[in-house]
């Protein structure tokens, strides 16, 4: 199995690193404003609500924190199980300020339950057909 390169790639107005695989850039590059609508509706949002914090369940590694900050400087709360994604999440939102990151799986209930990991192009899902880990749900 061929490895994962780590990669720094231009998301918004910042350079993040991403493995190589990750299908980010390439949609970005067919489609410039992908995703952009969340950092132009967040600058919205903020005009109302000027204590507003953007909580970003499942913040792979900060593309989502890039897009919004390249708009907008609000806080912004990041919650990322996968410690692969994590490890990357935490080095690439060093440039910013006012981002939290926290390493929780949630879901509707506080379980430990076996899975294991089906990455595709830069994103997860756990699935619970084969058991190969057991990972902590928290609420």
């Amino acid at each position: 199995m061929r490895k994962d390169k780590i990669v720094k790639e231009r998301i918004g107005t910042f350079d993040l690193y991403l493995y190589q695989s990750h299908q980010l850039p390439k949609i970005l590059k067919e489609w410039p404003l992908y995703s952009f609508n969340l950092a132009r509706l967040v600058a919205q949002v903020q005009q109302k609500y000027c204590d507003l914090v953007v909580l970003d369940i499942g913040a792979n590694v900060g593309d989502t924190v890039a897009i919004i900050k390249s708009a907008i400087d609000v806080p912004i709360i990041c919650v990322e199980g996968y410690e692969k994604y994590f490890r990357l999440l935490q080095k690439n939102v060093e440039q910013f300020d006012n981002v939290l990151t926290f390493q929780y799986y949630l879901g509707d209930s506080i379980a430990t339950v076996p899975v294991s990991f089906q990455e595709k192009r830069g994103s997860l899902a756990l699935s619970t057909s084969t058991n190969i880990a057991e990972v902590s749900i928290i609420t």
